[in-house]
């Protein structure tokens, strides 16, 4: 089903001053297109020295896992915190030109933490630890891990790094499972861009690499392939009901489809430029952005929605959008909007619900959450959440209209201004 007409409609003249903007913004970073590693691959050096860090607060696991931020300071340790700003846990204290931590991440029932650490010898170790900071695992890898998503059960973390193949660097997606002390490690698969989505059971992923071939793979790399001819997108997405969600080229028009495990499409949306999607968590409906052109992030455009089941379209925005994402409950969508002002850019805070838009406080995004974070938001809104478990509040890195720089959390319902509690350049919720 194409979009209709009156939904193509762009305020192209504001468009055209945002892509400006956002050329400034990005200054420095590769224009990759719709490509995961590239910027997100490339980790900041720390220029921080190494500071007394104050005893941590003595917490259960389920204390250290339940409705807490994970923050990339502003010193590049990593440590994790109450909504309110206290209770401050540090997981690393020695971060500096010499040890640098990256890309923390919760596992799915927030009970482990897995973060990159790489040395003065730029020696690469993907960590994980429990929540509380206990039963602390190391394990020395290649290449530096640059996205991390755990499965359902949390006792598999897949991740993409560079690599090497036939002489050529590409990227890997590979696994580690948790089941002995001494975690294993497989690669599933190589190729650039590559993108991926855990199924429901974790026993396979829908996968999407070279900007062609969509497949379901298992673990030990066996593929069944569901189109050797993708349509402009990244990141696919395997519901929890099942159903598949990717981007398909057909007789010379693109189309997003909601598929089985077959490959048999219950739904097509045509679109024209390059895709991003996500589905509401009870399937009910499906938002995304259709971007004019590559820019160097995967979303830069208007954002619609589907009411699956009325078959009704929305039209949420003309201005661009770089980030969206569905809270828990799926009656919500939370979304950035580019708001360009005097040559610098602004990301708006919008929430929809059916009762209406509420418009939220804007920011300025600090370079890690941009550069590693919003630009390949759709892969990452599948394993990062800045939604709070009970879908009442948001958090975001950033410089408010204060000028104040740090971590930020705001209630939904419009009716408070946003909350510095902490200093930092990334953070996510916990899962529950």
């Amino acid at each position: 089903m194409p979009l209709p007409n009156s939904f193509l409609r762009v305020s192209w003249l504001r468009t055209l001053f945002a892509l400006i903007g956002f050329a400034l913004l990005t200054s420095g970073c590769a224009v990759l297109g719709p490509v995961a590693g590239g910027a997100a691959a490339r980790l900041p050096l720390s220029t921080s020295t190494t500071t007394a860090m104050p005893a941590n607060p003595s917490l259960t696991l389920d204390e250290a896992g339940r409705n807490r931020l994970l923050v990339v300071g502003a010193d590049g340790n990593i440590f994790s915190v109450d909504p309110d700003g206290e209770r401050r846990f540090n997981l690393t204290s020695d971060a500096g030109p010499s040890q640098l931590y990256n890309q923390p991440t919760w596992s799915s029932d927030g009970s482990r933490i897995a973060y990159t650490q790489i040395d003065g010898r730029r020696n690469s170790r993907l960590v994980t630890v429990a929540a509380d900071g206990t039963d602390r695992r190391a394990l020395s890898v290649p290449f530096a891990p640059f996205f991390y998503f755990w499965n359902a059960e949390s006792d598999q973390l897949a991740y993409l790094s560079n690599w090497i193949d036939a002489q050529q660097t590409t990227i890997a997606l590979r696994v580690a499972t948790f089941e002995d002390d001494e975690p294993a490690v497989s690669t599933v698969s190589l190729g650039q861009p590559l993108y991926f989505s855990w199924s429901p059971d974790g026993d396979r992923m829908l996968t999407h690499i070279g900007n062609r071939e969509t497949a379901l793979t298992d673990l030990n790399g066996g593929r069944t392939i569901l189109a050797r001819l993708s349509a402009n997108f990244a990141a696919p997405q395997w519901l929890p009901d099942g159903r598949l969600l990717y981007a398909v080229t057909e007789n010379g028009r693109q189309q997003i489809v909601l598929a089985d495990e077959a490959g048999q499409y219950a739904q097509r949306i045509g679109f024209s430029g390059i895709a991003s999607f996500v589905f509401s968590q009870d399937g009910k409906h499906l938002a995304f952005v259709d971007t004019p052109r590559a820019i160097g992030t995967n979303a830069f455009g208007p954002l619609y929605m589907l009411d699956v089941d009325e078959q009704i379209y929305r039209q949420l925005s003309e201005d661009p959008v770089v980030y969206f994402a569905w809270s828990p409950d799926g009656t919500a969508l939370h979304y950035f909007l580019v708001e360009p002002v005097r040559g610098q850019i602004w990301l708006r805070s919008m929430v929809w619900t059916e009762e209406g838009v509420t418009r939220l406080a804007r920011f300025r995004p600090t370079s890690v959450f941009f550069e590693q974070y919003l630009r390949f938001a759709d892969q990452y809104v599948q394993s990062q959440r800045y939604w709070s478990p009970d879908g009442s509040a948001i958090v975001y890195a950033g410089t408010g209209e204060n000028q104040r720089t740090g971590i930020w959390v705001q209630n939904v319902n419009g009716e408070s201004e946003p909350v510095l509690i902490a200093e930092g350049v990334y953070a996510a919720w916990s899962p529950k």
